[in-house]
């Protein structure tokens, strides 16, 4: 409009004001309240159109394993609590890998028990000695949500168990702890720590430099905060 050929931002209000029959600071006041608007929607993430990976569906908060060597067999309570990067994780893939009892021995077999906060609905071995579960959770996870589950992990009897018991994460974790508790008849001659182990680091039960004293009941704690995917944290021991 040749009306509104203003030079001036403050003529150009004038001119709208009587336009509209409305007072200077109440036109100004909507156009400072429009422009705040369109900042508002500027500064939003715009909504992502790409598929997320399943390693991405959700990560480890907490993992917690009580490896208990003190009963008719080794059994393992693993406790995790998840947390859900995406809207709707209402399943859960969680795996497992034995290591042979002895370099040239044959893989052996897991029994696995759900404790609570999940139901087993599938398994696989993909390969001799990589055990592989499909847990689906109570209700979905919106991105933020946590849940937390437990396992029992039992090596079957008269099977024997190779004297480690090392975690690969293989997604994100925040924080892992393992305790294990030993025989108090069958103590081990020593115990270290492992920690950014690499894939073969672990195979021949070489102590490493961090011997890991057992307190007054024959158990060691152990803590490492944000394992790193792809290496290796836990604890190897000798025997006596």
């Amino acid at each position: 409009m040749p009306g509104a050929q203003f030079r001036f931002l403050n003529e150009r209000i004038e001119w709208l004001a009587r336009q509209q029959d409305r007072g200077a600071r109440t036109v100004r006041r909507r156009m400072d309240a429009g422009l705040q608007r369109l900042v508002e929607v500027a500064l939003q993430p715009a909504p992502s159109t790409t598929h997320v990976a399943p390693s991405e569906l959700w990560h480890v908060k907490e993992f917690d394993a009580l490896l208990k060597l003190d009963g008719p067999t080794p059994a393992c309570t693993e406790r995790r609590t998840v947390v859900a990067d995406t809207d709707g994780v209402n399943e859960i893939a969680w795996s497992i890998t034995i290591p042979s009892p002895t370099p040239d021995g044959a893989p052996g077999d897991l029994d696995v028990e759900v404790l609570h906060g999940v139901e087993l609905i599938g398994h696989e071995r993909p390969s001799p000695r990589r055990f592989l579960m499909k847990l689906r959770l109570p209700r979905p996870l919106n991105a933020g949500q946590t849940h937390q589950f437990a396992l029992e992990v039992r090596v079957p009897r008269g099977q024997p168990m190779r004297p480690t018991y090392v975690f690969w994460p293989e997604r994100m974790c925040e924080s892992f702890r393992l305790r294990v508790r030993f025989d108090r008849d069958d103590l081990p001659e020593s115990v270290w720590r492992v920690e950014e182990a690499l894939a073969r680091d672990t195979d021949d039960l070489t102590p490493w430099p961090q011997s890991l004293p057992l307190d007054e009941i024959g158990e060691i704690d152990v803590q490492f905060p944000h394992p790193r995917q792809g290496r290796g944290y836990g604890v190897q021991w000798t025997p006596r």
